[in-house]
């Protein structure tokens, strides 16, 4: 997810300089790459600051453990494994960094239980059990949903579930929304 937010950043950043030439080539704006730079340089020192400070080691940047029912991160990545998804919402959030949850070795006990996960830039993984029945939605400007080990019903509008999902005892909501990001979830 870290590189992809470079490759963004700088990208944009490509898109915004070969516009202003543009501009500059028909006469709608007077440009000059060196003027750009003359007076925006401290930004450029700016950017690489906060590339060093947000470069730590991996163990600095994510979190391994929350209360289980919230978990939020401004920069950096949620690394959590889960005894027991709690009733109720469980909220986890990043607005930039991806969000990885292992339920997959605990038990969904009777009822309804939800998790949401928001992100403006980040992809999610969550690692669920293979008899795991569960609700999705997806909700991204950029982003997919995609599965590995079970089989997905569509119901349309970004709302998938298993296909036992309206009959099981233990049902698992999963709200995912995210400006740029990917849903993946795994059965193992």
């Amino acid at each position: 997810m870290r590189s992809n937010f470079w490759q963004i950043f700088f990208g944009l950043l490509l898109v915004v300089i070969g516009a202003l030439y543009l501009f500059d080539s028909f006469g709608l704006m007077d440009f000059s790459i060196w003027d750009f730079f003359d007076k925006f340089w401290p930004l450029i020192l700016i950017i690489l600051g906060l590339m060093i400070i947000f470069s730590g080691t991996r163990a600095n940047r994510m979190v391994k453990e929350g209360d289980g029912a919230n978990t939020e991160r401004v920069f950096g990545d949620i690394h959590l494994d889960k005894s027991a998804v709690q009733s109720g919402v469980n909220r986890y959030s990043s607005f930039i960094g991806d969000i990885h949850l292992r339920i997959s070795e605990s038990e969904l006990g009777e009822g309804e239980h939800e998790i949401r996960i928001n992100t403006f830039i980040g992809d999610a993984k969550i690692y669920l059990p293979k008899d795991a029945q569960f609700s999705c939605k997806h909700t991204a400007a950029i982003g997919d949903l995609k599965s590995e080990g079970m089989e997905l019903v569509t119901a349309g509008n970004g709302k998938f579930s298993t296909k036992e999902f309206n009959s099981a005892s233990s049902k698992l909501f999963i709200r995912f929304s995210a400006f740029i990001g990917d849903l993946k979830i795994v059965a193992v």
